[in-house]
């Protein structure tokens, strides 16, 4: 699809999420305020608004307070643990001495509180983490684990990495791409609760069929819908 998304919001975030979709080749446009009938394919709202009406689907919410925002509007979604995730895989890499792109390692639950590492998925070279021998030596811990899944956690960001985070997003759904992207949406196997899961991000958003162990479905579970 050629297509173009719009930009709701003022501010540093707004500037840099229409700064990275113009440098992705996309003709971006922004509006600071009033209500919005965008029939057009994406809303990017970063900084999300308050009182502003937004018609037309899909809309993308970058910033704070994702998880309710989404709730708010049907059939929106969020960067979710884009930024999260992404230091996670890094801590991975670095650790194991591999390539960041053979590393599959993402975390779900609410962008703004509660976060869960998805170890079960994790996998280095197509190899379960937990299974994973990195050059013959042992494989990590769960103690090794949780260190590097608390720091990834606590890692910052700024409106680069926001906006970063939201261009992928955006190629994703504007080119259909089908890959699998820790957004926040609806997540119909936990109840339709809003959370960061993994998805297939493309035109249609789906969860992604992703192996959950027990303590991860019932750390997910109590993630109910705001």
């Amino acid at each position: 699809m050629s297509v173009d998304p719009l930009v709701l919001g003022a501010g540093p975030l707004a500037d840099a999420v229409l700064d990275h979709l113009r440098r992705d080749g996309r003709a971006a446009r922004r509006v600071d305020a009033a209500p919005i009938d965008h029939r057009g394919p994406l809303v990017v709202a970063a900084a999300p608004p308050t009182g502003v009406a937004i018609v037309g689907h899909p809309v993308l919410f970058v910033g704070p307070g994702q998880r309710a925002h989404v709730a708010a509007h049907d059939g929106a979604i969020g960067v979710g643990t884009m930024l999260a995730s992404a230091r996670f895989r890094d801590a991975l890499a670095a650790r194991l001495h591999v390539d960041v792109h053979r590393v599959q390692a993402m975390f779900a639950g609410d962008p703004d509180g509660p976060l869960v590492p998805l170890w079960t998925a994790a996998t280095v070279e197509g190899v379960p983490v937990h299974a994973y021998e990195p050059r013959g030596k042992r494989p990590l811990t769960v103690r090794e684990r949780s260190m590097l899944s608390v720091g990834a956690m606590m890692g910052e960001s700024d409106a680069a990495d926001e906006a970063r985070a939201a261009a992928r997003v955006v190629g994703a759904i504007l080119d259909d791409e089908g890959v699998v992207l820790p957004v926040c949406h609806r997540v119909a196997p936990f109840g339709d609760a809003v959370m960061a899961f993994p998805a297939r991000v493309g035109a249609t958003i789906e969860p992604a069929d992703v192996a959950l162990n027990d303590a991860e479905r019932a750390a997910l579970s109590t993630l109910g819908a705001p």
